[in-house]
């Protein structure tokens, strides 16, 4: 049975949606499409009936494996450059094949960063969103298997860190128990909602509004937590923060703020030479195509800031590019 695949090569890998077929499957972990990762073997992976020849067809190569005893199967597809090119493969009109979704034009700004090493540990510092991240399905998690499926020799551990309304002063103070002493080698901060939310967000009770962060503690506190991290012999991967409701036209009540807490992180990023992932300005882009009826919530988030499944889905697939991961593009 062929697996014929719709393909987007991109700059920083490869995108390209399943077909869905009654007896040949691909893994469980993967939904629309994949993202490779461009110059490395890249594996593709899932299920069929046992002695039914599995072929994939991709980007010019053809590749043949045979579902072992238990029905699974796997092929490595070879190295290939990046790409801007988009590339087309036929698909089965009974099968019924998905419309590629293509990346944010954001993310293809965004660099990879060094690739994984053996016994890496990504630790996963951030708020409610990095805490239900590492729940089943959530981005943090999706990041793990696909880290374990696509390199299991590897040996690295990903540990979530996320604690539901923390902001950047919480998270210096419990740094060194959460992520110092766990001896990581790379520590992706995901921060900065709460830090705006809070200014804005009554106290339960309904009396009075919470406390954000200053624009001057906030920067000085990433400062803080990446000297700290680099003086340990690991990298950071900082993020700026995501959306405070959906809508694209710049219309949500925090967007200007988020825009320059946002800007901070980058210039934080800038400055201690780490290394950026942008989500901020990857979410917009992705709302501006995804978001026609400029609805507050509902397209990548449950209740305006966290995430339902496509939002954990795209964070995953960012999250992912950023490490040179073979990931899903949603």
């Amino acid at each position: 049975m062929k697996l014929k695949l719709n393909v987007l090569i991109a700059m920083m890998g490869i995108a390209m949606p399943f077909a869905g077929m009654a007896d040949v499957q691909p893994s469980a972990l993967f939904t629309d499409n994949m993202v490779i990762q461009r110059e490395t073997e890249a594996p593709v992976w899932g299920t069929a009936e046992t002695g039914e020849k599995v072929t994939v067809e991709f980007a010019g190569q053809t590749k043949t494996a045979m579902p072992d005893e238990t029905g699974k199967w796997m092929v490595k597809l070879d190295p290939m450059p990046a790409s801007i090119f988009t590339t087309e493969a036929e698909v089965p009109a009974e099968v019924g094949a998905l419309a590629p979704v293509k990346a944010p034009p954001s993310r293809k700004k965004s660099l990879s960063g060094p690739p994984l090493k053996k016994n890496d540990r990504i630790i996963f510092l951030g708020d409610s969103i990095t805490q239900q991240g590492a729940k089943p399905g959530g981005y943090v998690t999706l990041t793990a298997q696909a880290i374990q499926q696509a390199y299991p020799d590897l040996g690295i551990e990903v540990i979530g860190a996320g604690q539901s309304g923390h902001k950047v002063p919480d998270c210096q103070k419990r740094l060194d128990r959460d992520v110092l002493q766990k001896k990581p080698s790379v520590v992706v901060i995901y921060i900065g909602i709460n830090d705006v939310w809070h200014w804005s967000l009554r106290k339960r009770g309904g009396k009075g509004f919470r406390t954000g962060t200053t624009p001057e503690k906030f920067e000085s506190g990433l400062k803080d937590m990446i000297e700290k991290i680099n003086e340990v012999g690991a990298r950071v991967i900082l993020c700026t923060p995501t959306v405070i409701g959906e809508k694209p036209d710049g219309s949500n009540p925090q967007d200007k703020m988020l825009d320059k807490y946002a800007e901070i992180s980058r210039k934080v990023a800038r400055e201690t030479k780490s290394q950026l992932l942008d989500l901020r300005t990857a979410f917009i882009d992705y709302l501006k195509e995804h978001n026609p009826n400029n609805a507050e919530k509902g397209v990548l988030t449950s209740d305006r800031v966290h995430m339902n499944a496509k939002g954990n889905q795209l964070l995953f697939t960012l999250v992912s590019d950023a490490l040179s991961v073979s990931s899903l593009l949603p």
